[in-house]
């Protein structure tokens, strides 16, 4: 079966309606810009906050970026074939267990994370975590 020229327009969108590109995203208002998402949750307050520090996201630690249930994830869809990314963090991991940067995420069994965590000489380390996708191998993602 060949897929749908046309396809319903979601739910709150009006047609015609374009995603920013913006490359320098601002988190000074009282809501999330509406490119970007959470993870299940219908109360994003217990993973993030714009109003403790003004002028950012804040976000509070979860679970890991391979649980089925909360992740504290705040992410903006990739919509073209290539992209640039980068973020600026102001974190200080207590353990190798708290994990703060950026991640190119598809679903829990596929990514790449560029991770900060507690650890290192100065307190704190730099990784990149990947799970490439190896569903049901893909259970605990490879460091």
């Amino acid at each position: 079966m060949a897929p749908a020229l046309e396809i319903e327009t979601p739910k709150g969108v009006t047609v015609g309606d374009e995603v920013s590109t913006d490359t320098d995203t601002t988190f000074d208002s009282e809501t999330l810009p509406i490119e970007f998402q959470w993870l299940r949750t219908p109360y994003p307050e217990r993973i993030f906050s714009l109003s403790e520090r003004p002028g950012n996201l804040r976000l509070h630690g979860r679970q890991s970026i391979g649980s089925w249930y909360e992740q504290a994830l705040v992410a903006r869809r990739q919509t073209g074939f290539k992209c640039m990314a980068e973020t600026e963090t102001d974190v200080a991991p207590k353990s190798f267990q708290h994990l703060a940067g950026l991640i190119a995420y598809y679903n829990r069994s596929k990514f790449h994370y560029l991770a900060i965590s507690g650890g290192g000489n100065d307190g704190r380390e730099l990784s990149i975590i990947s799970c490439e996708g190896a569903w049901p191998e893909s259970i605990s993602p490879s460091h």
